[in-house]
């Protein structure tokens, strides 16, 4: 196409060259773009790593911008070898007399450059293709013995990461939460105390009723020993007084009913007995024992553990009180009847 004098005296720009990747195509944008930006493309070192991704970024936004540049000399191999080799031809150009061009030293050498320079173009294809095979080795050279290993050093690290707060990051922790808890207590409003008083009091209100079914048989079951306990706790000095008392009012009732009301208190109770004898029928029976039980076990549930005791003194005071209980108004009546 060119005359060979023409081709041997072209002089290249000392440009960034592809690494191993085919990107023969990209880099030609990049020059592009940068003559368009009015800049000198030997003077920008371009990252070869980056290029791809920019000039598609470049595409997606229809933008024209320059190409991102390394500031790593040694990253480009490729201008520094073109670099040496013009320096090499430069320095024969100059030492080369008009007598040694002609000679066969001076043929020589070239024909020497040029098997250079064809073996290295050979060589750069086997070593891209080498390095390539090597890549593809190693993703896939991990053997089945240093998966596990690296699987357990990932657990260790994650369990230390876990455990990892130092010393002085704890106090600082607890003091921001100590001075949180202290301000949630303060930071209820005017509004939001009454609110939370009747929460309370329905809360208090459900956790008197919360005992679930575990719990009320055990209940039940203190009950029934704390009751058979209480049958048995009076004392041999109460005994002995609440049967002379009996005895003494049982006297007394007996010797207070006139003639004429005896009889018919009698014949009232007698027909009395009988119609309470045949008044339960055999359904109602059971219904009234189921009841009764029902109403039990609520009414034992009940009382909560504070209100035992209170209760426990009440029914005694109570029970010592209705057996003196008639009071002076029943008295002069009883006795006028009589």
């Amino acid at each position: 196409m060119y005359d060979s004098d023409i081709v041997n005296n072209l002089i290249y720009s000392k440009v960034t060259q592809q690494s191993f990747e085919p990107l023969c195509g990209v880099m030609a944008v990049a020059f592009a773009f940068t003559c368009f930006l009015e800049h000198n493309p030997s003077t920008v070192n371009y990252d070869i790593s980056r290029a791809r991704q920019h000039l598609k970024t470049c595409f997606e936004t229809a933008t024209v911008s320059s190409f991102p540049v390394t500031t790593n000399a040694d990253s480009n191999w490729m201008y520094s070898y073109l670099a040496q080799q013009q320096r090499y031809r430069e320095s024969e150009q100059t030492t080369d007399t008009a007598e040694e061009k002609g000679s066969g030293r001076l043929k020589s050498r070239i024909r020497k450059a040029e098997l250079r320079a064809r073996r290295t173009g050979e060589q750069l294809a086997i070593h891209r293709e080498k390095e390539k095979a090597w890549k593809a080795n190693s993703r896939t050279r991990r053997t089945d013995d240093q998966i596990p290993i690296h699987r357990e050093k990932e657990k260790a690290w994650k369990a230390k990461s876990r455990t990892r707060r130092i010393d002085k990051q704890i106090p600082i922790h607890r003091d921001e939460e100590k001075a949180w808890k202290t301000n949630s207590r303060t930071r209820r409003t005017d509004d939001q105390i009454p609110i939370h008083r009747e929460k309370e009091k329905a809360w208090k209100a459900n956790s008197r009723t919360r005992r679930t079914d575990d719990q009320i048989p055990i209940h039940r079951e203190k009950e029934k020993a704390w009751k058979a306990k209480s049958r048995t706790r009076r004392t041999d000095d109460q005994i002995p007084l609440h049967r002379e008392k009996e005895k003494a009012w049982m006297a007394k009732s007996r010797t207070r009913r006139t003639d004429d009301q005896i009889p018919i208190h009698r014949e009232k109770e007698k027909t009395w007995k009988a119609k309470s004898r045949t008044r339960r029928t055999d359904d109602q029976i059971p219904i009234l024992r189921e009841k009764a039980k029902a109403w039990k076990a609520k009414s034992r549930t009940r009382r909560i553990d504070n209100q035992i005791p209170i209760h426990r003194e009440k029914e005694k005071a109570w029970k010592a009180k209705s057996r003196t209980r008639r009071i002076d108004k029943q008295i002069p009546i009883h006795r006028e009847k009589e």
